[in-house]
């Protein structure tokens, strides 16, 4: 009979010589589905960037500090001359109707505000070291915690397996009537089914919380080999290290670091 789910799976792991290391699979199951989880940013886009990052680390980080708009990049022109720009979505679909009062960011100019809030955190590394070092470790203990709770579960659910079998071999056996079980079973399948969904829950916070170490390390790491100033802007530095990015007006934005580290630089006007 096909096992429907009556009776236990398994699977074995580390039975075959790995072509790649566990580690960097995971890690890139972890940014397949960062990406996945990217929707389309306007209605007016022409397509979702639903399987690949975008080309710009500021598409992905850049949000409007007054309605929560992610901000897109935008070429003006203007007798010949070209200039790039930043504009909260809302703004460029909609004008003022959901953002009122939304700026247009000059990238260079923000790319600078970045860079000297970049050389800034650099400068005092290990404060911002510190304060990622316990998050990991926040993250570390949660993940241990849910882990002792998963185990606790699986254990509770192999006895509620046993027992159903128990139930099976005394109907079987003769030695009750059918229906005389009928509530015992009915308990015993739904306390199963609540702790399969509680389970389930339980890992899909455990992969946040890999996830969120994963790119907290990310961090950590390009912080403690940082020894110089930077010079320019970077977009893999960016993706690195930054959290988010929230324009609260024309000359001052708010980086939030991975990590929970926050920082209020100036744009040059």
């Amino acid at each position: 009979m096909k096992n429907n789910g009556e009776k236990d799976k398994y699977i074995v792991y580390d039975c075959h010589p790995a072509i790649i290391s566990r580690d960097t699979y995971n890690r890139v199951q972890q940014e397949l589905a960062r990406r996945g989880s990217i929707r389309k940013r306007s209605d007016k886009t022409e397509t979702e960037q639903g399987h690949y990052a975008s080309k710009y680390a500021l598409s992905d980080i850049l949000i409007c500090g007054e309605c929560g708009t992610a901000y897109r990049r935008v070429t003006w022109t203007s007798h010949g001359h070209k200039l790039i720009v930043w504009r909260c979505i809302n703004r460029l679909d909609y004008g003022n109707r959901y953002c009122k009062h939304s700026p247009s960011v000059n990238e260079k100019k923000l790319q600078a505000a970045i860079v000297d809030a970049l050389n800034r955190a650099y400068a005092d590394g290990e404060t911002m070291l510190a304060t990622i070092k316990r998050n990991i470790e926040a993250v570390m203990i949660n993940r241990d915690v849910s882990a002792a709770e998963r185990e606790r579960i699986k254990n509770r659910l192999s006895e509620i397996s046993e027992a159903k079998d128990g139930l099976i071999r005394l109907i079987t056996n003769g030695a009750v009537e059918e229906d005389s079980l009928d509530k015992e079973f009915e308990d015993l399948i739904n306390e199963e089914k609540f702790l399969k969904q509680q389970i389930t829950e339980l890992q899909r916070s455990s992969d946040v919380s890999d996830e969120k170490s994963y790119h907290l390390m990310s961090a950590f790491e390009e912080l403690q080999k940082a020894k110089s100033q930077m010079t320019e802007y970077d977009d893999v530095t960016v993706r690195k290290v930054v959290e988010c990015i929230r324009v609260l007006s024309k000359t001052e934005v708010q980086i939030i670091f991975k990590g929970g580290f926050e920082m209020n630089v100036e744009v040059d006007r």
